[in-house]
């Protein structure tokens, strides 16, 4: 029952969200701190999810939030940790601009009950580390759909 629950709502977690990287520097790393992130999401249930997203600093233009291959068949697809949302979604970016461009980050978004979004985004062991707090943008003009 909570399974259909959280599909229920996922709807509306669908459109663009944006916010500020957290400035707080032993969890930023390589971001500068005046950074911002943009994503547009589509939630389809528990698992599926597409998206991309930008950050202000142009490490990330448009890039494309990629499944992982096999992450739903693994108990890691249901990944909870301290503060995270009641969903998160693991998904692979490619960082498109910058000094780490071709290499991949590894991207957790966070489905808040609030309607708040956070999203963590790492790339290798030290190159970077981010924590992203989102708000959506714009009115809910669509609650038939």
């Amino acid at each position: 029952m909570m399974v259909l629950a959280g599909c229920n709502k996922l709807k509306d977690y669908n459109g663009e969200f944006d916010g500020p990287v957290l400035a707080y520097e032993p969890i930023r790393i390589g971001f500068p701190p005046e950074t911002t992130l943009h994503m547009k999401m589509d939630f389809y249930d528990e698992v599926q999810a597409e998206g991309t997203m930008s950050t202000s600093d142009g490490t990330f233009d448009n890039a494309t939030l990629q499944p992982i291959q096999g992450l739903s068949n693994d108990g890691l697809w249901t990944l909870k940790f301290s503060g995270s949302g009641f969903l998160n979604y693991m998904r692979i970016a490619e960082v498109t601009n910058g000094v780490f461009k071709g290499k991949y980050a590894v991207v957790i978004i966070s489905l808040f009950e609030s309607g708040d979004v956070e999203v963590r985004i790492i790339v290798g062991a030290s190159d970077l580390y981010g924590v992203f707090t989102l708000k959506k943008q714009g009115n809910k003009t669509d609650e038939q759909s």
